[in-house]
């Protein structure tokens, strides 16, 4: 009822809904089986910002052990297609662009009201949590 889909670097998965961020047991379980959605974020077909997540890995033999399903995030670049289906209904977003943060930032995990956004979080450079790479992308 909840999947993501990214043509251009082949992330396909379900979503677990309302993971913690901050804890790293229910983190670390969703993260096994998906992408995880911030809980405190929004959801799809809501006004205001949704915040998805998922590992990255250093390299691509490790993507299945580590489920790093964001491991070629940081390849999207401003026009790339995301869908999101949620609850049978589908969600296309446009990227328009990316930044690193230092992992203190949270600013992406907490509710944005208004203007329906997608927020992509992993950590990089690949392999490392030094910082968090953040990919938005907008409603079309």
């Amino acid at each position: 009822f909840f999947s993501i889909d990214i043509p251009k670097i082949g992330a396909r998965a379900k979503i677990i809904a309302n993971g913690d961020a901050a804890d790293k047991f229910e983190n670390g379980q969703a993260l096994s089986s998906g992408v995880a959605h911030a809980a405190g974020t929004f959801l799809p077909g809501m006004d205001g910002a949704v915040t998805l997540f998922a590992h990255s890995t250093d390299f691509e033999a490790n993507v299945s052990q580590y489920n790093a399903i964001f491991y070629r995030l940081d390849e999207l670049t401003a026009g790339d297609l995301v869908t999101v289906w949620y609850l049978g209904k589908k969600y296309d977003y446009r990227v328009v662009g990316s930044r690193v943060v230092p992992p203190s930032d949270v600013s992406v995990f907490t509710s944005q009201t208004g203007e329906a956004k997608l927020y992509l979080v992993t950590c990089t450079p690949r392999g490392t949590t030094k910082n968090r790479l953040i990919v938005e992308a907008d409603l079309l």
